[in-house]
Formats: C-alpha cells, structure tokens, sequence
C-alpha cells in the first residue's frame, strides 16, 4: 500500500506543478493526453525518488532527491508547455521551492504545536494523513490562486534577461531547508526555528513571484507604448502627406483657373499663334512635373532629379514635337 501512496502522492506534485506551469507558460497540449502525460511523469517522479532513497541512506531530504525530481518536472515543462529554457527552469523551480517550503510549514507547524518528533508524527497514521491533505490542500488554494491571478505570456514575447539571475533564490531555497531539515533530525535547531526559516523563504519566493509579475506588466507596458508611439507617428505622416496633397490640389486647381483665364484672353484677342506657344509651355511644364520623382525625401529626390533630368528633356521634346507637328484638319 505504501507504494500506491507514494505514487498517488507523486501524481499530485506534478499536477501542482502543472496548475503553477499554467499561470506562467503556455500550453503545448490539453486534455487527455495531457492528463495521462502528468500522471506518467508523476510515476517517473516516484521512481526516481525511489532510486535516490536506495542510494542516500533512504533519508526523505536529500539534494539529490530535489536534483532528480526537478529534472523530472522539468522535462515535464519542456514536453507540454511553450516558452525559452530559462523560463521553465524558473517556473520549475519555483513551483518546487514553493510547495517543498510549504510542506515544511504545515510539517513543522504540527510538530512545534504536538511538541512530538518527526519519527512520532510518521508512524501515526491519522496525524500524517491529516498533515498530508492540510498541506495539499493549501498547494492547489495557492497554485490555483496564483493561476487566476496572473496570466500566462506569450512564449515569443517575453523578457527573459533576469531569468537566469533569478533562479538562484529557489535553488538557495532549497539548499537551506536541507540544512534546516538535517539539524533539526539531529536536535542541533528547534522545529519552531525551522517553521521560523521555512516560512521566510517561503515568502521570499512569493515575493519573486511578485516581482517577476510585476516585470512581465512592466515590459508589457513598454511594449504597448512603443506601439503607440508608432501608430502615433503613422498617423502624423498620413496627416502630413494629406495636407500636403490638399495645399497641393488647391494650387493646382488655382493655377488652372489661370491658365483657362489667360488662354480665353488669347482666344478673344485673336491671337490664336501665342495660344498655341502657350499651350505647348503648358505641356512642357506638366510633362516634367509628372516625371519628378517624389520619395519624401530631399536629398534622395535632389539626386534621382538630377539623374533623370536628360530623360525628362527627351520626353518633353518628343511631346512637343508630336503637338506641334500634328497636321491640322481643314474645314
């Protein structure tokens, strides 16, 4: 029965860890395939714990023990939800020093209230079943907590800088409740001093936590900003450029007015040979008006001008040639 236990148990840390990997990671896969791959990486989990107690003296706490179930959480992470290495490492982490400081607070809570031993508190079967269902309800209050809370972020988009800086307060986390655990089994520190440090360092990663939102809402922002900013300055140009095109409407709708005036003055003058000079200027101007190249930009509109102003005096010779060479129609 002990076995079953221990594999129970082990499926219910992976499925915290997963319900904290959904408030800070992306997910791969649902459903079923990704309720059968937790609880297969929970066996795994409860394997390798096994493996580690046959090697470490059977002792509960050991680094290796951490080392080997966080490998197993991590490859948990990298098999169903999205993000860069350093990322899930962190997540990771943090989920394990949380629930492991966790389970140390409501562990000595009791035995600092029962004032009783941990080997008293393990061969009571009520006691430790009771110790068992407070601490993993507290785990999926909080990991649930922490899930509704906070949103996961876009794998592609988040910054990831400090990551590898920050994983250094778990790992540190669980070196300490190690030593804590080892100098309390051998009655060199008090099981109030231990709940004492567990429920410091158990704050101490809540607080990261906290940071580590705050960051993400921090460069959040910054990203939207940056997006306004260049919508902002879109919007300006367009603005720009309309009201360059309507002054420039405006005189061109001004300047033909003109030329209809001086044109119907000719007419009625008579003189019908400057109307025709007039036209053929006319022509000439347009001509070379709608081969100016407009870039929005002097310096590279002085430059191509310049370039193609040979070409522009073809045209407008070819132009003007071919208006006043057509042959008139006799009446």
């Amino acid at each position: 029965m002990g076995y079953w236990l221990g594999i129970v148990f082990s499926c219910l840390d992976v499925l915290c860890v997963a319900v904290f990997c959904d408030a800070f990671l992306e997910r791969k896969t649902r459903g079923l395939r990704f309720v059968v791959g937790a609880l297969l990486c929970g066996v795994l989990s409860y394997i390798a714990t096994i493996f580690v107690s046959h090697i470490s003296e059977e002792s509960p706490i050991t680094l290796l023990k951490f080392a080997a179930l966080i490998t197993v959480y991590f490859v948990f992470a990298s098999l169903f939800y999205l993000g860069k290495f350093w990322m899930r490492l962190l997540v990771v982490l943090l989920a394990y020093a949380i629930f492991t400081l966790l389970e140390f607070c409501v562990l000595y809570s009791l035995l600092a209230l029962l004032h009783i031993h941990y080997d008293e508190y393990v061969s009571n079967m009520v006691l430790y079943f009771t110790g068992v269902t407070i601490t993993y309800s507290l785990k999926f209050l909080l990991f649930s907590a922490i899930k509704r809370i906070h949103r996961p972020v876009v794998a592609s988009s988040g910054n990831i800088k400090w990551a590898p800086l920050t994983i250094g307060f778990p790992l540190i986390s669980l070196v300490g409740i190690t030593i804590y655990y080892y100098l309390s089994m051998s009655g060199k520190m008090t099981a109030t001093f231990v709940l004492f440090a567990s429920g410091v360092l158990l704050a101490t990663n809540v607080v990261i936590l906290i940071l580590i939102d705050l960051t993400e809402k921090n460069n959040l922002a910054q990203e939207q900003q940056k997006t306004l900013n260049e919508q902002l300055r879109s919007q300006r140009a367009n603005i720009d450029a309309l009201s360059s095109a309507y002054a420039t409407q405006r005189k061109m709708t001004h300047d033909f007015r003109h030329y209809i005036a001086a044109l119907s003055g000719m007419l009625q003058g008579g003189e019908t040979q400057q109307a025709q000079d007039y036209l053929a200027a006319l022509q000439e101007q347009q001509t070379e008006r709608a081969l100016m190249v407009n870039t929005h930009n002097s310096a590279i509109d002085a430059v191509l001008n310049q370039r193609a102003m040979p070409l522009r005096s073809s045209i407008s010779i070819f132009s003007l040639k071919s208006t006043t060479c057509r042959p008139c129609r006799s009446n």
